[in-house]
């Protein structure tokens, strides 16, 4: 009896020095947010403490368990590991793990035996398939250290967890638009500001827009989640309204977006990490459409007074102007086109509207309400002719309106004086 008593005891002793002698996580890791579309994450700061003893082993094995994100719909079917930036220790292989349930990555580092502690600057996982992932937060991945290289599940049961981390998207769209510009339902032009719509996203961001040529910042506009959750559209401020301007959404979690504002130029290391990002043109425009009376039916030309379209760029921005009829609260009936110019450029006078041909009666015949609307004509030189549904309709965006109701248009008042 005495003896196996001593039996026990010597085991458990044995058993407790071996515990001792296990590798223990002191840094579990910060995961960065993984964006829909991409393909890898990396997993910064990992710390492994190690006895600095002659019973240090030979090898270490970290784990990641990848459970948390292939619940969430991200597929690691080819997913693999490498380490960057290891100190106090060498990497021996790297290896994907499958079990019934879930995904594990496996790194084997041998430790250097002068030091306790190895530092890993990043694990970076790559080959990872969001296209049908989940936009999710909240997201952990359990990680193990063990001093057992022979992979088993009954290894990895003193798990510990990374710091959390997000499945993040968004999504921004910039039309073609005007702004500071006529609009048919008020007497004053529209407040300077381009119109960002088809928001969405789950997570703090910024929105820069800038100058396409050379991505110089004119607007900047901090996007909390809420926001991008819950409104379809915004409007923001110009500091240099015109011209080609591309918008950028990116995650606040991505970088330090305060270093960037109006004037600087934003690099390409920063445009990569959008989650989201469209181009468009703004442009300024005004149309005036005076009242005129005829003493006849009109069949081949109105005549309106002044159009232009500049876009700060050489204002050769091709537009048509159109004529329509209004319903009875003043809105354009659209998909009626009673008349239409050639295709113009910058800022004309007196420009002739020709009817459509094709109908079977065309002109003006009475009096009444009409509304000239101006559309752009890009790819089309000016003199052409351009079909109305060929061309785009000018939104007209307005800093606190958004985009305002029927674009840029002016109304006027057609008299037929012998019908009256």
């Amino acid at each position: 009896m005495i003896g196996s008593v001593i039996v026990l005891l010597g085991t458990s002793i044995v058993d407790a020095q071996a515990n001792n002698h296990k590798p223990t996580l002191n840094s579990t890791g910060d995961p960065e947010s993984i964006r829909i579309g991409q393909s890898g994450q990396k997993i910064n700061n990992v710390e492994i403490l190690v006895l600095n003893t002659s019973n240090t082993p030979e090898k270490i094995r970290l784990y990641v368990d990848l459970a948390s994100i292939e619940s969430n719909g991200v597929d690691t079917s080819s997913v693999s590991m490498s380490i960057n930036g290891i100190q106090n220790g060498s990497v021996i292989n790297t290896s994907q793990l499958n079990t019934e349930d879930t995904t594990f990555l496996a790194a084997t580092i041998r430790p250097n035996r002068s030091s306790r502690s190895i530092h890993i600057d990043s694990v970076q996982i790559s080959g990872i398939n969001t296209d049908e992932a989940q936009l999710s937060r909240n997201i952990r991945y359990p990680i193990t250290v063990t001093n057992k290289t022979d992979f088993s599940s009954t290894n990895l049961t003193e798990q510990k967890s990374t710091s959390s981390f997000q499945i993040i998207d968004g999504n921004i769209r910039i039309h073609n638009q005007a702004t500071g510009s006529t609009q048919l339902h008020r007497d004053f032009r529209t407040a300077v500001g381009v119109t960002v719509d088809n928001l969405s996203g789950n997570t703090n961001s910024t929105l820069f827009i800038t100058k396409r040529e050379h991505n110089e910042i004119i607007s900047v506009q901090d996007l909390r989640k809420e926001v991008l959750m819950s409104e379809d559209s915004i409007s923001v401020d110009l500091s240099n309204p015109g011209g080609n301007v591309t918008g950028y959404l990116i995650a606040n979690s991505s970088i330090d977006t305060s270093d960037y504002d109006i004037g600087d130029y934003l690099p390409t290391k920063v445009t990569e990490l959008a989650l989201s990002s469209a181009s468009g043109r703004v442009v300024n425009s005004y149309i005036n459409f005076n009242n005129s009376s005829y003493n006849e039916p009109q069949t081949e030309t109105i005549v309106i007074s002044r159009a232009k379209v500049s876009d700060t760029i050489n204002d050769e921005t091709p537009y048509i102007i159109s004529l329509h009829p209004v319903n009875s609260t003043g809105h354009i009936l659209h998909d009626q086109v009673i008349a239409r110019s050639r295709v113009l450029t910058g800022w004309s006078e007196d420009i002739p509207l020709n009817f459509n041909t094709t109908a079977s009666q065309s002109g003006i015949f009475r009096s009444n309400r009409y509304a000239a609307s101006i559309q752009l004509a890009l790819g089309h030189s000016a003199g052409n002719w351009v079909s109305v549904k060929k061309a785009e309709p000018l939104r007209n965006s307005d800093l606190n309106q958004q985009f305002v109701s029927d674009g840029v248009a002016d109304g006027g008042v057609i008299i037929i004086e012998w019908l009256c």
